[in-house]
């Protein structure tokens, strides 16, 4: 097993064994109302996914798409939300390595 995949799959077993944070799911939700304004309803539902935890290869096998693709779909709504909360500001200056 590679070790992304580890340390994802230990993430979500540790996040899915902890608590419930309502303010946790506050944020979520209203991050997903600040994508659905800037996506496209895959962009969305992939984004939907994400946040659920769902791996990348897990939201491709479910949405019978590529990884590459999911990749690049959830990096273009990245760009487009980061262009919304950062002013249009170049977002390589945000933190993000091409």
């Amino acid at each position: 097993m590679p070790k992304r995949g580890g340390r994802e799959r230990r993430y979500i077993s540790e996040a899915a064994s902890a608590a419930p944070d309502p303010f946790a799911e506050l944020e979520a939700r209203l991050l997903l109302h600040d994508l659905a304004a800037v996506s496209s309803r895959q962009q969305y539902a992939l984004a939907e996914m994400r946040l659920q935890g769902y791996t990348i290869a897990e939201i491709a096998l479910a949405q019978g798409m590529p990884k590459i693709r999911i990749r690049r779909l959830l990096k273009e709504l990245y760009r487009a939300y980061f262009q919304l909360y950062m002013g249009g500001e170049d977002i390589n200056c945000a933190g993000e390595k091409e």
